[in-house]
């Protein structure tokens, strides 16, 4: 056989055998180099393995073990028994069993923690974000938390305690007491070990360093809604009101009187929490109802948008048609300053022509629903025909104009403050 077809490795040698192997050579350092290198990526400098705690920044954190107080100067190894405290203006991050990848937890100052096991740990004091992908316990107020995959947060004041998940879900339990689940955009507050019979809706807080972290999209989407709304509210004044027949128009001539008892809210009220609904799958009854129950209950509308699995997007774009329709804002984006009009005429404009429920083209509807990037909290699923009307997307190559829009009503912009000036464990 002729060595000019000898293939090795796959490679056909059409050269000498010295060349040949030094090009294999050449591949293989190749291939080896990009191996490492990727390696390298996926593991952080300064990534947690099990059972180990790191000081972040200033400040001071100790390590409490055996009667002696141990200095954290950046990392060291913790073990069941270790108390951990951060002193005024210290934060720290440990991990338990697994690295920070399965069980993190990080800390703000004036907290105090006691690590139980390698996948538990008390909360005694202070605030802790909890990151976990694999089953973990936490401690607090005589009450155990546990979950198999979860962010959320616990914060301990003085006579409560308030557990609020972010991501996934976590089942409370207190000897002698029922059982209680809370899920993602959900809150439970513990007072002298005594759980609550039901979660409420997650107290967004918008200067809240972890909850512009974690619900960023709620964040922004609460500032863009006071904006408009006040927007709104400066065209409308006081006295007037939305009527029954409007929100029946923007539903495609479906019956809206279960919307009665509510007219008496305020109109930028009504028009968010109408848009919420009306991008929600479901009955359109079912998802307005449910919306101001977690409005009523605490919830702004951004948690309550999240709960219905309701994107930022067809929001701001429906409200933009809304406020273009009714004369608040004219078409370019610039205010009109005229009074807002409320009637069948500007509902059909604002529907963009589509067809009511008395039309000839009704059958074209077309169900719709939203594509949650986490678990809603046990929503129901949508049923096969989601009774409403679709979301109004945004198509333009300016969101609709919908930050044009936000950039010309009259009045203060909420923006939230970055994470680096805020307060620590503002609640």
């Amino acid at each position: 056989m002729e060595w000019r077809k000898l293939v090795v490795f796959g490679l056909k040698a059409d050269k000498s055998p010295v060349e040949t192997l030094k090009g294999l050579m050449k591949r293989t350092a190749l291939a080896l180099i990009v191996v490492l290198l990727a390696a390298g990526a996926c593991s952080r400098p300064d990534a947690l393995s099990g059972m180990q705690l790191r000081r972040d920044g200033g400040g001071d954190v100790h390590v409490l073990r055996d009667g002696k107080s141990i200095s954290v100067g950046s990392t060291i190894e913790i073990e069941p028994g270790d108390i951990i405290e951060t002193e005024k203006g210290a934060r720290a991050t440990f991990a338990l069993e697994g690295g920070e990848d399965d069980r993190k937890a990080t800390l703000q100052p004036d907290t105090r923690v006691v690590v139980a096991s390698p996948t538990e740990f008390e909360v005694e004091a202070g605030h802790a974000l909890v990151e976990v992908k694999a089953t973990t316990t936490t401690q607090f107020d005589d009450v155990t938390a546990s979950t198999s995959s979860a962010s959320y947060r616990i914060d301990r004041d003085f006579g409560s305690t308030r557990l609020g998940v972010y991501v996934g879900g976590v089942g409370l339990d207190a000897t002698g007491q029922v059982p209680l689940d809370v899920n993602s955009y959900f809150q439970a507050t513990v007072v002298a070990g005594d759980l609550p019979s039901v979660a409420i809706p997650y107290q967004l807080r918008l200067q809240d360093a972890w909850d512009q972290s974690l619900l960023k999209e709620q964040v922004t989407l609460e500032g863009d809604l006071e904006q408009l709304g006040q927007g709104l509210e400066n065209q409308l004044g006081l006295q007037q009101r939305v009527p029954l027949d409007y929100f029946s128009e923007l539903a495609g001539g479906k019956p809206v009187g279960f919307m009665k008892e509510y007219l008496k809210r305020k109109p930028t009220d009504l028009l968010i929490g109408f848009t919420i609904a009306r991008n929600a799958s479901g009955s359109l009854e079912d998802a307005f109802t449910d919306a101001f129950g977690y409005f009523d209950d605490g919830a702004k509308w951004s948690i309550a948008s999240a709960i219905l699995d309701v994107k930022s997007k067809p929001i701001l774009a429906s409200l933009e048609s809304l406020l273009v329709a009714t004369g608040v804002i004219a078409a370019d984006g610039g205010t009109t300053g005229g009074q807002a009009e409320f009637s069948v005429a500007t509902a059909e404009a604002a529907n963009n022509g589509q067809p009511s429920a008395d039309s000839p083209n009704t059958a074209s509807e077309q169900p719709t629903g939203s594509d949650p990037g986490s678990d809603p909290g046990g929503e129901d699923p949508p049923p096969n025909k989601p009774d409403k009307d679709p979301p109004q997307e945004c198509s333009s190559s300016a969101e609709c104009g919908v930050q044009d829009v936000m950039d010309q009503i009259p009045g203060p912009s909420p923006s939230p403050t970055g994470a680096s000036d805020l307060i620590d464990g503002e609640l």
